[in-house]
């Protein structure tokens, strides 16, 4: 049973749990989201914090509330899916991404690493690294750009992440089981800025435009850097960071 920690208010607690579940594509474009009774019942919250609840989802674009229909998760929830949400997709269903998503693979090569990349990746700067850079889409509009870096030794031991198709359990996924090697924990860093005149073209954006960037870097049981991803975010869609404290 999910239970309520002190560190944030409860109704902020039970919205983060349950658009966790759309981000993560546990519950659908279509699906049925708790009543406020069952949240109540389920939490063991007020009947007032938990119509609260179901008001912050309807006020984010999640959720709609119909007479007799209950609340459902709206067709195009305005939310971005970081790595971190990507991941626990697969890990969950399998697959990477939710209906009315898909991506691009633009390119897969390897590359002289850049000063940034070299630093997180732990190698000299110039040293041969694995780079795959996709599009997202959510249906036939662009949501989100990302690049992910990885080692020559990884690159060796997943030959995919060299092939321009999609890894349909996901990238980090496939990694995992190629090398045998876990992701033990990771760390984000996110920054707003404007967006290269390349990337507003890719994304089909005016310029000059901000867009948020996100830096992750996960590593694995040993320590050594797993992984190196930036994402960008395609500006109007919301940013999600509430994990639960077994997924961190």
């Amino acid at each position: 049973m999910p239970e309520i920690h002190r560190e944030l208010p409860p109704y902020l607690q039970v919205v983060g749990h349950i658009r966790n579940q759309i981000v993560r594509g546990e519950l659908s474009p279509g699906d049925r989201v708790p009543s406020a009774r069952e949240i109540a019942t389920t939490w063991g919250v007020a009947r007032a914090t938990a119509d609260k609840v179901l008001q912050v989802l309807r006020a984010q674009g999640l959720v709609e509330s119909r007479p007799g229909a209950g609340t459902t998760v709206l067709g195009n929830p305005p939310i971005y899916r970081n790595a971190h949400d990507r991941d626990a997709t697969a890990r969950r269903t399998g697959r990477i991404y939710t209906k009315g998503e898909h991506a691009k693979i633009v390119s897969a090569e390897e590359v002289p690493a850049p000063d940034d990349v070299a630093a997180q990746l732990q190698v000299a700067p110039g040293t041969p690294v694995v780079r795959r850079h996709r599009v997202t889409y959510l249906h036939e509009a662009p949501l989100s750009a990302s690049t992910s870096w990885f080692t020559a030794e990884v690159g060796t031991a997943a030959p995919r992440l060299l092939i321009a198709d999609r890894i349909l359990e996901g990238t980090t996924r496939y990694v995992e089981q190629a090398t045998g090697r876990a992701v033990r924990y990771s760390q984000e860093r996110v920054a707003a800025r404007l967006a290269t005149p390349a990337e507003a073209t890719e994304l089909n954006l005016p310029t000059p435009l901000a867009v948020l960037e996100t830096r992750r870097t996960a590593w694995d049981e040993h320590d050594q850097p797993l992984t190196y991803e930036i994402g960008l975010a395609q500006p109007g869609y919301e940013m999600t960071f509430t994990y639960t404290a077994e997924e961190n």
